[in-house]
């Protein structure tokens, strides 16, 4: 009877589990996290739907219906930061974070982090599902998104393996950030392939590899590397003679042809930043270059991507007012390597970012855009707008102008983010007019005395525009945190 092979996942556990025992042999010590609390309350209350960026980068926990409320109880370790291995130590962390929506089409119950990881030397290796942004951003709090994992939706469960290293025998002048992962995304529906299959078990995969050249303490700091995911799964039910599922995982993992396609929907972007650290502060400036089916190997897209620069100023203590981090971006997505799509002559336009053929919900993970939330699904747009069968949004040709700032005013803690976008569609259905949109949001946090310790919010969030429903909300949270 012939051995068949080993499906991937089921081998990484079997490495790592022969890896652990034969590092205990060695380690000195066990430990573990100490563990930290957190609890929440907030309500939003909104003259139409909740704005724009009161949900949008918010790993899916905030409802676009208002009024709205929304529960939170987490209990987590902080992992460490640490680019210098410790051979001696096995580190274990974990989280737990539970939410619980509630609004007027109903409430709603979510795991949005349970995980374990486990930290030996230079390597990590978690499972379960953690909040993660992948892509080279300036700063994650005022950032407009990492165009391909942006913070967007409920994290995806995985078993990661993940790196973060100075290379030796450098003298700390070069550092190493690596993952490799396999998750899962639940049922997705199909819309193409010919077996009369309507939805497959979805599967994921992502690998990043990203260096930093510049020690710590050096004037400028160069950053370059590339991410890449892929959602895959049910190849040898969608397609006759399909492929099993391990020769799927390689096809996957190395991005081979095959039927005159790509297997799986891949995305990802390579990415460059240059730190600077001046007299008077410290300015990054970074480029995310997207590619999905071919188009920037030719340098058809090239003119799409994420633009940023950061400025953080030198902090002067003695003023009441302070500006901490100010950021702007530009995104622009209205390339996507021209209008023509032709096999016979080997141009690949029409890109049609986060849209695929076979996976009709596109680029998305619970109902949510996976990336950036600037080509968001079409159930999130203004109705005016024409639905489209088998495709997760109407408009992902979009030019962006992002701001944000975060500081401090005496014991106040605040942060601003203004977009202004002009949305053209899609390449074979453009909305007409070119919609335009303006949404904003400030918020304020204060530290209380209540209860020994307690985080009072406030946010004020508008839309203007046609794309989405003109809204105007306030939204307030108290959070209460702790250590054990």
């Amino acid at each position: 009877m012939p051995i068949k092979f080993l499906q991937p996942l089921p081998i990484l556990i079997i490495i790592f589990y022969i890896e652990l025992n034969s590092y205990k042999a060695h380690a000195q010590l066990i430990t573990f996290g100490r563990p930290h609390y957190q609890a929440e309350v907030k309500t939003t209350l909104a003259s139409q739907r909740a704005p724009f960026w009161l949900y949008a980068n918010t790993f899916g926990t905030v409802s676009t219906t208002a009024p709205n409320a929304l529960f939170n109880v987490s209990l987590y370790s902080p992992t460490s930061d640490s680019l210098l291995p410790n051979w001696r130590n096995i580190n274990v962390n974990y989280g737990v974070e539970t939410y619980l929506s509630t609004h007027k089409n109903g409430t709603e119950t979510f795991l949005v982090e349970g995980y374990t990881s486990i930290k030996y030397g230079i390597f990590r290796i978690l499972a379960g599902r953690k909040r993660e942004v992948i892509g080279l951003i300036g700063d994650s709090l005022l950032t407009s998104g990492s165009f391909a994992m942006s913070g967007n939706t409920l994290p995806i469960p995985q078993i990661k393996l993940t790196s973060n290293f100075v290379v030796p025998f450098t003298n700390k002048l070069i550092a190493i950030k690596a993952c490799f992962s396999y998750g899962w995304l639940g049922s997705m529906a199909v819309g193409y392939g010919g077996q009369g299959v309507t939805s497959v078990n979805g599967l994921f995969h992502q690998k990043n590899l990203y260096a930093t050249i510049g020690k710590p303490q050096s004037r400028f700091q160069a950053t370059i590397g590339f991410n890449h995911q892929v959602q895959w799964g049910g190849e040898n039910q969608i397609w006759p003679n399909g492929l099993s599922p391990t020769e799927a995982w390689w096809g996957v993992v190395l991005g081979k042809s095959w039927m005159g396609s790509r297997v799986g929907n891949h995305l990802g972007t390579i990415d460059m930043g240059l730190k600077w650290k001046l007299q008077q502060g410290e300015l990054f400036l970074y480029r995310q270059n997207i590619y999905e089916d071919g188009s920037l190997y030719a340098f058809l897209n090239i003119g799409d991507g994420l633009n940023g620069v950061v400025y953080r100023p030198v902090q002067q203590s003695e003023n009441a007012f302070s500006v901490k981090s100010m950021l702007f971006e530009f995104l622009n997505t209205t390339s996507q390597g021209g209008d023509v799509f032709n096999l016979s002559t080997g141009v690949f336009g029409k890109d049609n970012y986060f849209n695929h053929y076979v996976y009709t919900n596109g680029w998305s993970y619970n109902r949510k855009t996976i990336g950036t939330p600037f080509i968001a699904p079409q159930s999130d747009l203004n109705s005016r707008w024409p639905h489209l069968k088998n495709s997760l949004t109407n408009n992902n040709r979009v030019k962006l102008l992002h701001l944000g700032a975060s500081g401090q005013y005496l014991d106040c803690h605040w942060f601003l983010k203004t977009s202004f976008s002009i949305n053209y569609g899609l390449y074979d259905y453009p909305l007409i007019g070119n919609p335009k949109q303006f949404s904003s949001i400030l918020q304020v946090q204060k530290s209380l005395s209540w209860l020994g310790g307690i985080e009072w919010s406030t946010a004020l969030g508008i839309d203007v525009g046609r794309l989405y429903k003109s809204s105007v909300a306030i939204q307030l949270g108290l959070r209460k945190r702790g250590n054990f």
